[in-house]
């Protein structure tokens, strides 16, 4: 008896639906719903011997952009004109970007420096 009842309710369920309608009939529209955000994906970590292309706005002239590729060394750290090394080894890019201009800025050669770090693919050539 139990079980005659189980495999009922079981098939009542396919038929009814999520909103307690029957599948041979009209659903409602659906309800508009915000856009989901993307998630954003985790950014890798820059690592000794990774190259880095690093751009710096503003280094050598106003509107001049300067754009270096480094290998990142044994220690961690990348050679950088006029502020000689920075450590970015287990930063991401965004966080190796605002260690280098907080560098152009406590020497005091950049007011407010705008830094981009991108990490260059390894099938790519360091200059």
């Amino acid at each position: 008896m139990f079980a005659r009842f189980g495999v009922l309710a079981l098939s009542a369920g396919f038929l009814v639906g999520c909103h307690g309608h029957r599948a041979d009939q009209e659903k409602p529209a659906a309800a508009t719903m915000p856009a989901a955000k993307p998630v954003a994906a985790k950014a890798k970590c820059i690592t000794a011997g990774d190259v880095v292309q690093i751009t710096v706005n503003d280094l050598v002239g106003i509107g001049i952009e300067t754009t270096k590729e480094s290998r990142v060394n044994g220690i961690g750290n990348i050679s950088l004109p006029l502020i000689d090394e920075v450590k970015v080894a287990g930063l991401t890019p965004a966080q190796a970007e605002q260690a280098i201009a907080n560098k152009y800025n406590q020497a005091k050669l950049i007011d407010k420096a705008q830094v981009c770090v991108e990490i260059v693919p390894p099938n790519s050539e360091a200059k």
